[in-house]
């Protein structure tokens, strides 16, 4: 018969686990995200191929904020909200429209990734939705003009996934990463047309901690 007060071994051992865990985890920190982002537009399967050689990357950007909560030593969920300027570019002469085009899109972007940490590198990967707040498109001779958000134009919201890795090295009580992320729309942003946002981010981020400062020193 167990004596009143005792705890049982196997919850002994949990709680061990989850104290010793916690004190290992990776910190919580939020970072700035003020960066470049090189995008393409993907026309579906039935054309695509056809336009690899017309399409080019429109070089646009990514402002606002990201926030990481640590679980464990290896293991952290990672929120993000920004504003971006997505979209592409066809060279003249493709079999589209045999025109130059470029469509830009300026939207609010949230992932939320999860993320796991091995000593100094990470890795990412998770869902994001996207709201276009508006757009514009231009081609050879024309002037830019608004896209239309109606039945026969292009829709508000978009959802897909990202993924990538990064590295990251503590300078006093802040951290310097190179992050390097890939994301991949899944649904088309076109109500008559199959249209997808394709983007890569290579990112020199500053992340700097403002939870558990006493862990800086047990996370590389």
């Amino acid at each position: 018969m167990k004596k009143p007060g005792t705890i049982h071994p196997a919850i002994a051992i949990i709680l061990l686990v989850l104290v010793t865990s916690g004190a290992l985890a990776q910190e919580s920190h939020v970072a700035i995200l003020l960066n470049n982002v090189n995008s393409r537009l993907n026309y579906g399967s039935s054309i695509n191929r056809s336009l690899h050689g017309y399409k080019k990357d429109l070089r646009g950007f990514q402002a606002g904020l990201s926030w990481q909560k640590g679980f464990t030593k290896n293991f952290s969920m990672v929120t993000e909200a920004y504003y971006v300027k997505k979209g592409g570019t066809l060279k003249a002469g493709n079999p589209l429209n045999d025109v130059k085009s470029t469509l830009k899109l300026f939207s609010v972007e949230m992932p939320v990734l999860a993320r796991w940490h091995v000593n100094r590198f990470y890795f990412n990967a998770g869902p994001y939705v996207t709201y276009i707040v508006r757009g514009k498109s231009m081609s050879d001779g024309e002037e830019s003009h608004s896209i239309s958000f109606g039945t026969d134009g292009f829709r508000r919201f978009e959802a897909g996934f990202q993924g990538g890795a990064g590295w990251q090295f503590k300078i006093k009580r802040s951290k310097l990463a190179l992050d390097v992320r890939y994301t991949h729309g899944l649904t088309s942003i076109s109500r008559v047309d199959n249209l997808y946002n394709r983007t890569i981010n290579v990112n020199i981020v500053v992340r700097r901690s403002f939870f558990n400062k006493k862990r800086n020193d047990l996370n590389p």
